[in-house]
């Protein structure tokens, strides 16, 4: 009973002393904020009058669906402001659309109709931000005439084979060949360049990487002529082939829709270091021949002729028919391991593509399937394949290698022949 009689008058002090400090504290924030929408409105009425002149238009705030912005609609004629004063009647510049809500705000977003904010903030700009009068900034890449490539070596092998027109030499302008260790093929660029009177241009990292896309172009950005595939419907007749490779046995290597740039490029660098004789692509579902390709393959898209074909399961027929035969890479249980394959007769290699390997029809017009002995992996089912630059390497090492077998054994003169052919007899 001392507790309650003690607890009972203390509620009154408590309730009094939360009252004195919500007054307190709360009503000087209450004044803060009616202050500064007063400010906010000022603002607003500030800026109608100035919209002729400086072509901005103020939506009204506030959270209401009307189009109408405290009295007035943005997009009519004003006939008075919110002073009452009387002003001259001109039409709003790029005022709120149909389908805004409010005011609009920097919290909304673009408008449809008028391409101004759109949402329920307090106040937005109701005209589009393009001026359409502004001048437009200058862009490096504006300058471009052709076909970009970057990277020394692409642009060493492309002023050497000539088989791009140059237009411009793009350089780094700290370029500082001290601190260089391909310092000889960068010398070797600046003279062929004076001597093919190509333009050299001096820019900042920042535009050379505009250039390039922020690819590694190691301080050299070429513009050129743009570099394509040449068509090819037919191969030779094997003997011919056989004949204009000097007796050795030409591989070409066919690509079934390979579309990754990086891929391509790997495999035209190692077709080209191993001595395959051509590279042939499919003319839709490629890799285009692109700056990126280009420095995938060290420069040598810019050195070997690379073919493409509309109908690559005919043109395989086609070279079955005139003698050659055709190996398509697959993994399966009538595949034969790749060392096992002899090559004494003119040979196409052909790869499938990164997802779904050969087509049907492409794996039908070839001779004969071949494989990579893989390792005894330990998780054989998380990694199970190679990439097919990676597959084609291989592949391509050992086909030539056996062409290249194949035919010196084949002018090996043995001691009877010899004996028969050159040597007196006894």
């Amino acid at each position: 009973m001392d507790i309650a009689r003690t607890a009972l008058p203390c509620r009154f002090p408590l309730r009094k002393l939360t009252t004195d400090i919500a007054h307190r504290h709360l009503e000087p924030l209450g004044q803060q904020l009616r202050t500064t929408r007063r400010a906010s409105d000022s603002f607003r009425r500030l800026a109608a009058d100035e919209e002729g002149s400086s072509g901005w238009a103020w939506g009204g705030g506030g959270d209401s669906d009307s189009k109408v912005s405290r009295g007035r609609r943005s997009d009519d004629y004003d006939s008075e402001d919110s002073g009452g004063r009387e002003r001259e009647r001109k039409p709003q510049r790029g005022g709120r659309g149909e389908a805004s809500r409010g005011g609009g705000g920097p919290s909304g977003r673009w408008g449809t109709d008028s391409g101004g904010f759109k949402g329920q903030g307090g106040g937005g700009y109701g005209n589009r931000w393009e001026d359409e009068s502004r001048e437009k900034l200058p862009n490096v890449r504006d300058d471009v005439q052709g076909q970009v490539i970057y990277g020394v070596f692409p642009v060493l092998n492309a002023l050497e084979n000539g088989r791009r027109k140059p237009y411009a030499l793009n350089v780094l302008e700290s370029l500082d060949l001290k601190k260089r260790k391909d310092a000889g093929a960068v010398k070797k660029i600046f003279k062929l360049a004076q001597e093919l009177a190509v333009p050299v241009v001096k820019l900042s990292r920042l535009d050379l990487n505009l250039l390039s896309d922020d690819k590694p172009h190691q301080g050299f950005v070429l513009d050129g002529s743009d570099l394509g595939w040449s068509h090819k419907d037919k191969f030779e007749p094997a003997e011919k082939a056989m004949a204009d490779n000097n007796g050795v046995p030409p591989v070409w290597v066919a690509l079934d829709e390979v579309t990754d740039p990086m891929n391509l490029g790997a495999i035209i660098r190692s077709s080209f270091c191993l001595g395959a004789t051509g590279v042939l692509g499919c003319a839709k579902n490629s890799a285009p021949l692109n700056a990126v390709v280009s420095k995938a393959s060290a420069g040598a898209m810019e050195v070997m002729q690379l073919y493409s074909t509309g109908n690559l399961p005919s043109l395989l027929q086609d070279a079955v028919a005139s003698g050659w035969q055709v190996f398509g890479a697959a993994a399966g249980p009538e595949a034969v391991e790749c060392r096992d394959c002899v090559v004494d007769k003119p040979t196409i290699l052909v790869m499938g593509s990164e997802s779904v390997g050969l087509r049907t029809n492409v794996r039908r017009s070839c001779t004969g399937m071949i494989k990579i002995e893989m390792g005894d992996a330990k998780d054989a089912q998380s990694v199970d394949s190679l990439n097919v630059s990676v597959a084609a390497g291989i592949l391509l090492h050992q086909l030539v290698g056996s062409a290249k077998r194949s035919s010196s054994t084949s002018h090996v003169v043995t001691p009877a022949a010899a004996i028969s052919v050159g040597a007196p007899s006894e």
